[in-house]
């Protein structure tokens, strides 16, 4: 498997992750309110993560679309043989 060199990785803490939660602005149309209520609710109750212990890692790559694709695509493959993470 190829090298994957992200630019940027980003672990946030749960602090971080809430206060990041209540900093997004506010959506512009009201299916952007049913998408996202939609994945909080798929994220709490189907995954069963803890909003009070959820942490986050950002990956930032850079390249053309798809060269970027192609990383993601290893990175998630990679996650998952070894993270036991099922993106």
């Amino acid at each position: 498997m190829k090298k994957m060199a992200p630019v940027s990785i980003r672990l946030v803490d749960n602090k971080q992750f809430q206060f990041g939660q209540a900093l997004k602005p506010p959506s512009n149309h009201w299916s952007e309110d049913a998408i996202s209520a939609a994945k909080k609710w798929y994220v709490l109750n189907v995954k069963n993560f803890d909003p009070l212990s959820m942490v986050a890692a950002t990956l930032l790559f850079e390249g053309s679309a798809d060269e970027v694709k192609l990383q993601e695509k290893r990175l998630c493959r990679w996650c998952e043989r070894f993270c036991d993470v099922h993106l």
